[in-house]
Parts: structure tokens; C-alpha cells; sequence
């Protein structure tokens, strides 16, 4: 018969996270007690609320604390910890940031741990706290944050392809960052975040395509060497996600007539290739505006 931990020995194991000596030998021992009264006496002995309060401690002992023992729990317990320890990922990448090296550490294995727990199918669930840390004011989250997406990227390719409408405009922010390792980051994450689309007939155009991203520059370029594509695959909203931005430019940022009409040509021949209507809806108040100036 499990023994059933009560809330006052997973206090004082708590207790002891923030106090001086091995914290992750503490943390593998909280981990171990949650396992053993199972995940719901993380909620009811308040440990949870402690985690979420010791993360943003004044004390950097009891923030490297808490940062370990979350990520000690997510490994030890597994997935059924996930939806209490999720909402803590917001807290542990901006810890990412901590002015205290110990505490970097311990939320680079929070974080780590967290992105390990996550199911594939709640990457959307996850998307806007991510997003938050992208745009924070700190670059260590920034850069943590562009990193994770590339991990979820490369575990569920296909989740991710079908957030790629919410993706690209904030990925694409992130790459204008005045930090070159979130500006690498970022790039790595759009590049990672293009290629899930698998449409192959814009494949080979994803480097000029990242590149457009961030040099406005290059544009009429990149329009012009679309432009003398054939495009055959179906189009569905991923691809789009990805080919707007451009387009979008194009139309509006160009004052080259000829750029404008190779902007409308590729518009033209991708929206011959969309099956379904929906798929294009998301864009069409983006594109529709600039009728008038192709």
C-alpha cells in the first residue's frame, strides 16, 4: 500500500531547498516524495504555490531551490506533473535571465525539463508564454525562449507547422533583436519552423526567405526569384504563414511597379492551389488592401 505524504513533510522538505547544501539532492528527494503520494499532493500540501513563490524569491538560494526541484519533479514524476508544472515555464525563463549563476544554471534544467514534459499537443497551450519571453526585456530570455521553439520544432513538426500563423509574425520580431545570440536563435527557430511546412516547391527559396525576414533589402530579390517558380503542391495555411510576410512587403514596401506585379503574379498562382478556402481566410485582410496598388 503507497504511503500517503502529508503536507507537512513535503513543507519541510521544501524548506530545505533554499537552505545551504546540495538543493539538488533536496529536489530528488521532493520529487521522490510526489511520486510516492502521488502528483495531486503537490497541489495539496501548497508545495506547488511554494515552487511558484521560490522561483521569484528575493533569496537566490531558495530561487536555485525551487528551479531544481521542477525540474527534478518533471523528471521524476513524468507526464503527470505536466499540467501543474506548466504554468510555471513563464516564471523559469525569465529566470533564465537571474543575475545569480547558480540560478541560470538550475533554470536552463528547469527549462530543459519542462520542454521534455510537454505532449506535442499542447505546444499551442504553451505558444503565448513563449511568445511573452521572446519580446521580454531581458535577451537571455529571449534567447531561451527562441531555443525552446526550435526543440519543440524538431519533436512535433507537425503541431508546430499548424501554429505556424501565430509563429512567424512573433519569430519574426525576435530576429530585429540588437543581441546577435537571439538574433542566431531566432533565425535557427523560423528556419526550423519553414522547413516543417513541407511544401517542396518552396524548400529550396527557405534561406532567401529567412534572409527577406530580416533584410527588408532584399525583397525584390527574393520576389523576383519566386516570381519564376512554378508552384504545383497544394497551398495550405503553413506555407502561407510563411509567404505573406513576403508578399506582404512586396505589395506595400516596394515602390517598383514590377516588384508589385510579380508580388500579385505569385499571389495568383499560390491561390490556385489552395483546396481549401479556410486556409487562406487568416490572410486575406492582410493581402485584399493592396488590390488597388498591384
Amino acid at each position: 500500500m503507497a504511503t500517503t505524504v502529508v503536507a507537512p513533510e513535503m513543507a519541510s522538505i521544501f524548506d530545505k531547498l533554499s537552505l545551504e547544501g546540495d538543493r539538488s539532492a533536496v529536489a530528488s528527494e521532493l520529487a521522490t516524495a510526489v511520486k510516492a503520494g502521488g502528483v495531486s499532493a503537490l497541489v495539496n500540501s501548497g508545495a506547488l504555490a511554494q515552487l511558484k513563490a521560490g522561483v521569484e524569491a528575493k533569496e537566490a538560494g531558495a530561487r536555485e531551490g525551487a528551479l531544481l526541484a521542477i525540474a527534478a519533479v518533471a523528471d521524476g514524476v513524468g507526464r503527470p506533473a505536466e499540467p501543474y508544472l506548466m504554468p510555471l515555464l513563464g516564471p523559469v525563463l525569465a529566470a533564465l535571465a537571474d543575475k545569480a549563476t547558480p540560478v541560470r544554471a538550475a533554470a536552463q534544467k528547469a527549462q530543459a525539463s519542462l520542454e521534455a514534459l510537454l505532449n506535442p499537443h499542447g505546444i499551442g497551450a504553451a505558444l503565448p508564454t513563449l511568445f511573452e519571453a521572446m519580446l521580454a526585456q531581458k535577451w537571455q530570455s529571449n534567447e531561451g525562449a527562441c531555443k525552446m521553439l526550435s526543440a519543440l520544432t524538431d519533436r512535433a513538426p507537425r503541431q508546430v507547422a499548424l501554429c505556424l500563423p501565430e509563429i512567424v509574425p512573433v519569430v519574426t520580431e525576435a530576429l530585429g533583436n540588437a543581441r546577435q545570440a537571439v538574433k542566431d536563435a531566432a533565425v535557427e527557430a523560423m528556419t526550423k519552423c519553414m522547413f516543417v511546412v513541407g511544401n517542396r516547391d518552396i524548400e529550396q527559396f527557405i534561406p532567401i526567405l529567412v534572409n527577406c525576414l530580416q533584410n527588408p533589402s532584399t525583397v525584390p530579390d527574393t520576389v523576383h526569384k519566386l516570381a519564376s517558380t512554378t508552384f504545383v503542391q497544394t497551398v495550405e495555411a503553413p506555407t502561407l504563414s510563411i509567404m505573406v510576410p513576403l508578399l506582404v512587403r512586396g505589395l506595400r514596401q516596394d515602390n517598383t511597379t514590377a516588384i508589385k506585379r510579380k508580388a500579385c503574379l505569385i499571389i495568383e498562382n499560390m491561390a490556385k492551389l489552395v483546396d481549401n478556402p479556410l486556409d487562406a481566410v487568416p490572410f486575406l485582410p492582410k493581402l485584399l488592401p493592396a488590390r488597388d496598388g498591384c
